[in-house]
């Protein structure tokens, strides 16, 4: 559905072309996505894999991705409020909404490395701001996950260091 705001001059009239302008400039507006770059095996090790962290504040317990297809999936997390998912597309955004917070948001993710997966999350709702997750999948099969958020005042769980 196309929203209906008009721009006004201080007489009270519509501003024409300068509207027109800014409604297709508007309609154009895209978050920036992560580009699918490389492709690894560790994809296929840890896919769908549970990894369970140790006692932390932020109280997760545990984080598994989810490899759905080549070009989307979805991160799962569980915390003491119970388990949770955020979809992400790999080269794309996913719409969802924010678990916990109830907050639209679009999520995609890239491999960085052969042993490092990165999610980010783009808040676009009440908040205006991001989630990332840089997953690091040790050859031992250890799991750390650095979690930073851009949110000033909410989302604060999302901040820090987990290892399994």
């Amino acid at each position: 559905q196309r929203s209906c705001h008009f721009l006004f001059n201080a007489r009270g009239a519509r501003w024409g072309a300068a509207q027109e302008v800014l409604e297709r400039l508007a309609e154009e507006l895209t978050l920036p996505c992560l580009a699918k770059t490389i492709e690894t095996p560790v994809q296929e090790i840890v896919n769908g894999k549970d990894f369970f962290l140790r006692r932390n504040s932020a109280g997760f317990k545990r984080i598994k991705v989810v490899f759905s297809t080549s070009e989307e999936g979805y991160l799962e997390y569980e915390n003491e409020r119970g388990s949770h998912q955020i979809p992400f597309g790999m080269g794309k955004l996913r719409e969802c909404v924010f678990p916990e917070y109830g907050q639209r948001c679009v999520t995609s993710a890239a491999w960085l490395s052969e042993d490092t997966l990165y999610i980010r999350t783009w808040l676009t709702d009440e908040s205006v701001a991001s989630v990332h997750w840089k997953m690091f999948f040790g050859k031992d099969g250890s799991f750390t996950v650095r979690m930073h958020k851009t949110e000033e005042t909410k989302f604060n769980e999302f901040q820090g260091l987990l290892n399994s």
